[in-house]
């Protein structure tokens, strides 16, 4: 294999509109073959601009029959606040756990949490498909209490479907996206951009 065949990327410039810390993986294979990674950031994580719900449904754990966390960031906060609250992971072994994503389902175990069901289709849709089958049929919504602690801003899908087949599910805000205070400047453009969110 001649370098041109090895390093198909050598002397591009890729820009991934994520942090460098959140796509390490992505970052290190793109300079693997050759390219100059620049990191863009189009978001930041930001806290929660109130921690009362959060703390509240935390407080009240034993409510809950199903934690669903849709994102690594979900579960960082969440178990942030957790610890923060002074309280351990182990106050999770009462509840089911759903993750949504490898990612998601990596980061609970590093944090020994145990995962109950993970849906291979990582969209609201095919969640609520997989816990439907995991219960054993639609019925089965009826009475659960669902946490869902996420981002601020998020598609209703999930929570919705949930609710219309009879579970009583809280939203929490977790966490909030916002755009960076200031967007690099002055870079020349990349020769390809990667959003990594859809």
């Amino acid at each position: 294999m001649s370098p041109a065949e090895s390093k198909p990327l050598d002397g591009r410039t890729v820009m991934i509109t994520r942090a460098r810390a959140q796509a390490p993986e992505f970052a290190a294979e793109l300079e693997s073959y050759g390219a100059r990674v620049v990191a863009c950031p189009t978001i930041e994580i930001v806290p929660p601009a109130s921690y009362a719900r959060l703390d509240e449904a935390i407080d009240n754990l034993f409510g809950y029959d199903w934690l669903i966390l849709t994102s690594t960031n979900a579960v960082e906060h969440f178990l942030a606040r957790l610890s923060a609250l002074g309280k351990d992971v182990d106050e999770l072994d009462g509840l089911r756990v759903c993750a949504i994503g490898e990612a998601t389902t990596e980061r609970l175990v590093e944090a020994h949490v145990h995962v109950d069901l993970v849906p291979e289709r990582a969209r609201a849709e095919g969640v609520f498909a997989a816990l439907e089958t995991f219960l054993g049929g639609r019925e089965h919504f009826e009475g659960l209490n669902v946490l869902m602690p996420r981002a601020a801003v998020a598609r209703d899908f999930l929570p919705r479907a949930l609710e219309a087949a009879g579970a009583r599910v809280d939203v929490v805000e977790a966490y909030r996206t916002v755009r960076p205070a200031e967007l690099p400047a002055g870079r020349s453009p990349p020769a390809s951009p990667f959003f990594l969110s859809p």
